[in-house]
């Protein structure tokens, strides 16, 4: 059995974090006295992508049974590096530092420290969201392409060959993850090497990684806003949503937040907050938005299938904010209400949409187990499209909100070829 979930390790995780988000939905709904809230629809999906990810998989096993079974790799010995990849390795590592001087430079400021002169709630929600919106576009895209995507594999790569550039590269991220204090962003920098060291054994190491993320997400806590939603994807189009959006939204029963106690200056809690409270709250107001099929998107809330429909596309995780949150967007705040992936084809087409999301995501996972295999760096790469696909839709996340796209092609590359 184990033997099994190892070869499927990918998708594993995967699961996983949708139970995550059950468990999250069921506390929501406990603390806010709503029965089971949505956490049934939450159990039907994980249900339905494991059930759809079998069938996949046992019809590629019948029709190319070459795809399905191969040799064990997870204790194979790496390939030598040529000096070319050497070169490639060294390179790409400038490149992330280039950026990350290149973002700081373009802001005029670093983030954290002018969020450390504030003691303003919301104007230190502002500066974290600056340090990404004040960027041109073309930067905001090669700052999520480094952070996610080649930091991350950089990262992994080095310390799997043992080469001292491992040192630079996690200096360089450790620094871009504390300048901009986005407390997601030290998660998807260190996690792919937490699994590395994890799955190598590598006690000490992994106990000093893991106190350099405790110490990193501690301090991007202390710095920010307690209780304000941070986007890691933001959009960059600001839409302006209709009276009807606000009527929509005005009825919805938020839930009320924490007097003045231990858990308002607590950093502690205030993590524990966002990983567990309010992916269920976000789930919930989702929900309740979309639930009249005359108020969903129709397809125009996909940047691609807008343009092909000939509609304005629609950034609704900024959508909902506005229409949730309009006392904060008028304070200047520009946020994100993100939700886990198949909430955007909820958004779009309501239960069918999340049916047809859930076998593709089924049989993109099924492509991912193929390609990886069980490699030491299948789980490590992949993990973050699983964490991003958690806040945001999985196109999305193959791209620029997890560079899964990018991360493959630097594996392809380096275990793949000669």
């Amino acid at each position: 059995m184990l033997g099994l979930l190892s070869r499927h390790r990918v998708f594993v995780a995967y699961c996983a974090s949708l139970l995550w988000l059950l468990a999250a939905s069921l506390w929501f709904a406990e603390l806010t006295n709503k029965g089971l809230g949505h956490a049934p629809v939450v159990a039907a999906i994980i249900g339905g992508a494991v059930i759809s990810y079998v069938l996949i998989w046992k019809a590629l096993s019948l029709a190319a049974p070459r795809l399905t079974n191969w040799p064990s790799e997870t204790h194979l010995v790496p390939p030598p590096l040529s000096r070319t990849k050497s070169m490639v390795l060294l390179a790409l590592a400038l490149l992330f530092a280039a950026v990350f001087i290149a973002h700081m430079v373009t802001l005029g400021n670093v983030p954290i420290l002018a969020a450390l002169s504030s003691t303003d709630d919301y104007g230190i929600s502002v500066i974290r969201q600056e340090g990404y919106f004040g960027l041109p576009l073309w930067l905001r895209y090669m700052s999520d392409y480094s952070f996610k995507a080649l930091g991350p594999a950089l990262l992994v790569i080095t310390y799997l060959y043992r080469k001292r550039l491992f040192w630079f590269v996690l200096l360089v991220g450790s620094l871009y993850s504390l300048a901009v204090f986005v407390r997601i962003l030290p998660a998807i920098f260190l996690t792919p090497l937490l699994l590395l060291l994890l799955f190598q054994r590598r006690w000490l190491h992994l106990v000093l990684t893991a106190a350099l993320l405790a110490l990193l997400i501690t301090v991007a806590t202390s710095a920010s806003a307690p209780g304000i939603r941070t986007s890691f994807v933001p959009e960059e189009s600001k839409p302006l949503i209709s009276q009807s959006d606000k009527e929509v939204a005005s009825g919805y029963t938020a839930a009320k937040a924490p007097e003045k106690d231990w858990r308002t200056g607590s950093a502690l809690y205030a993590i524990f907050e966002r990983a567990l409270f309010v992916p269920g709250q976000v789930i919930d107001q989702w929900f309740y938005f979309y639930s009249r099929p005359e108020v969903r998107e129709h397809g125009c809330g996909y940047r691609t299938l807008a343009r092909f429909m000939g509609c304005e596309y629609v950034p609704v995780p900024s959508k909902l904010y506005q229409a949730f949150y309009q006392e904060n967007t008028q304070r200047g705040m520009q946020g994100s209400l993100n939700a886990v992936s198949f909430m955007s084809d909820y958004a779009n087409f309501g239960p069918i949409g999340v049916v047809v999301s859930t076998i593709l995501t089924a049989l993109l996972f099924c492509v991912i187990t193929i390609v990886y295999r069980d490699h030491p760096l299948a789980l490590p790469l992949n993990i973050p499209l699983v964490m991003v696909s958690m806040e945001t839709s999985i196109i999305t996340a193959l791209n620029s909100g997890a560079g899964w796209l990018a991360m493959t092609a630097l594996f392809l590359y380096f275990f793949r070829t000669k």
